[in-house]
């Protein structure tokens, strides 16, 4: 939506930040952005959230997975953490 689109520039400016303060970042907006468009069911936007805005237990799976990947963790110890969901 077009809101979404406005967060490019948000998100660009992050990124850059984040590189030039050499931080971490987990791009949690184009990995929520990538399950979305890869999806087949909309669920008329409530894929990852319960309203729009909030994460759904889906989207907060979606989050906490950025966020060890964006820390480093492997996929098997990512696995395991997700065995605990």
């Amino acid at each position: 939506n077009a809101n979404n689109k406005k967060l490019s520039t948000y998100n660009d400016f992050l990124q850059e930040l984040a590189k030039e303060k050499k931080c971490l970042l987990a791009d949690l907006n184009g990995d929520m952005q990538s399950i979305i468009e890869a999806s087949s069911d909309k669920k008329n936007g409530k894929l990852l959230t319960s309203d729009g805005v909030h994460m759904n237990p889906d989207g907060n799976k979606m989050m906490a997975t950025g966020v060890l990947e964006a820390l480093g963790l492997t996929a098997e110890q990512i696995k395991a953490a997700q065995a605990a969901w």
